[in-house]
């Protein structure tokens, strides 16, 4: 059964200006996935170029959330969203 569920991405630090914006409500039917969600958001190639080495693959240095859990430990894009949920992508954080 597919249900109209929205689920909320959060940029940080430099990707808010890639992405123009800090927060983005996402409007899918479930089920989907972080993927899913990901492609839905990336709306240019400077956006996908951003976030992915190729088609379907994170970049390393792109770390993602799922309801504060590394994406990396669950499902990774193939990690199942829910209505509700909050996705947050980090850059790479350089300082020192």
């Amino acid at each position: 059964m597919r249900n109209e569920m929205v689920v909320v991405v959060d940029f940080y630090a430099t990707l808010q200006s890639v992405f123009g914006t800090k927060t983005k409500r996402v409007e899918i039917n479930s089920p989907a996935t972080v993927g899913q969600i990901l492609n839905l958001v990336c709306q240019t190639d400077g956006q996908r170029e951003r976030l992915h080495e190729s088609p379907g693959r994170l970049r390393r240095d792109i770390k993602v959330f799922r309801n504060g859990r590394d994406i990396v430990f669950l499902n990774k894009l193939d990690t199942e969203v829910h209505n509700g949920d909050k996705i947050a992508i980090f850059p790479p954080i350089a300082g020192g």
